[in-house]
């Protein structure tokens, strides 16, 4: 599919489709909790609501966006810290 891009001179980016699947494109809340199933996506936090891959497709289209606007920026996931407070 690369070439066909190619031939008709179209540039193509790669990004990270990590957790885009379980992340709510409102919000930005992760849950494995968010898909119901294969097919439909519901925020537990927001209760945003839709097809899960145009969920998903929001996604890939926002870590595209955040890439080219910072591009010397990494994304990193942050450690998960826990206080025994």
């Amino acid at each position: 599919m690369k070439y066909k891009a190619e031939e008709k001179g179209i540039n193509i980016e790669y990004v990270s489709a990590r957790y885009t699947s379980q992340k709510c494109s409102k919000c930005d809340h992760i849950s494995r909790s968010n898909r119901k199933n294969q097919s439909q996506f519901k925020c537990v936090q927001c209760s945003y609501q839709l097809n899960a891959d145009l969920n998903a497709a929001f996604n890939i289209k926002q870590n595209y966006l955040d890439s080219i606007s910072s591009p010397s920026r990494a994304v990193v996931n942050q450690p998960i810290v826990a206080s025994s407070s």
